[in-house]
């Protein structure tokens, strides 16, 4: 006799791999989809999950909506959740309501290449192979246990398009062994994560001599409650988590040129920033005002570092 089908809540963007969604919808009983992340063009390999949930009746949520009493209770309700290409952070309450908790499909080899965008860094940075991990979801950026990866060779002929078919293509057969081990026996191995493997501590780290673009692109990509572009002060770590681009070109990395305030700004290699949100490494604000009196910043003289 067959066994009864798992219960499931589906976190998503609003297009995703065919095959992720259709394993995740064969193999349970979807209750509700959560959507968020951009709308980004459709490829041939991607689906439409708003259309694709309300063709099978499955009622579908905005992210906006994560902190309901629905989605919470239909998180306690079901067996597991599962999250692919979801754009938001999942709240503790819906992570751990499911039964069996809930599992993210993040397209890199854990722990390399946590946070955003990692198949377009693991290119940019030549990686011979690039990975997909399985993991269950804890209160960090890609940190939980990982449940199972698969790697994939990178051609000199693949783009990130082909890598991301590749490598999502490997990540629904990680979800559908997940889902049938689940189903037989009702756990999973678990190893966790070195926490000291961690290629995106380098890449927050903000480099003054960039241009102002590109450093405030970076603090957006970044912004809490993601990890946040880190830069130091006297040897101190600081958190930025908010700049706008001032174009005056002013080409003076990391000095800072005047106090505000409201704002810091600070020159870099290709005009000036200011900087209107400060938080220390456990991510708590510090104001302005309260900055200065900490460090003692001299407008002109004080700099940045990297």
């Amino acid at each position: 006799m067959p066994s009864k089908k798992l219960t499931s809540i589906c976190f998503t963007s609003k297009f995703v791999h065919t095959a992720c969604i259709k394993t995740i919808f064969d193999n349970t009983e979807v209750k509700a989809l959560i959507v968020s992340g951009p709308d980004l063009n459709p490829l041939p390999f991607l689906t439409d999950c708003i259309d694709y949930a309300l063709k099978h009746n499955i009622p579908v949520y905005p992210n906006k909506d994560i902190t309901g009493s629905d989605i919470l209770r239909i998180s306690q309700e079901t067996d597991v959740g599962i999250s692919v290409g979801f754009g938001s952070v999942i709240r503790r309450k819906q992570f751990t309501g499911p039964t069996f908790g809930t599992f993210n499909l993040h397209p890199s080899k854990l722990p390399a290449y946590r946070g955003m965008h990692p198949i377009i860094y693991g290119m940019m940075n030549g990686e011979p192979t690039l990975g997909i991990t399985l993991h269950k979801i804890d209160s960090g950026i890609d940190t939980g246990p990982i449940i199972s990866q698969s790697t994939e060779l990178v051609t000199p002929h693949d783009s990130v398009r082909s890598m991301t078919d590749k490598l999502y293509t490997k990540g629904a057969a990680l979800i559908d062994q997940l889902l049938h081990t689940l189903t037989e026996k009702g756990c999973v191995p678990e190893v966790h994560q070195s926490m000291y493997d961690d290629l995106l501590g380098a890449r927050r780290v903000i480099h003054w001599n960039d241009s102002a673009w590109r450093i405030n692109n970076l603090v957006r990509s970044l912004s809490y409650p993601w990890p946040m572009a880190k830069t130091f002060f006297k040897s101190t770590p600081i958190l930025i988590g908010r700049s706008d681009i001032i174009h005056d070109n002013e080409m003076i990395p990391g000095l800072i040129l005047d106090i505000c305030p409201d704002y810091i700004k600070v020159g870099t290699g290709g005009h000036s920033i200011t900087i209107s949100e400060i938080r220390d490494e456990n991510k708590n604000i510090i104001s302005i005002p309260k900055f200065r009196e900490l460090f003692n910043p001299i407008p002109m003289q004080s700099r940045f570092e990297d």
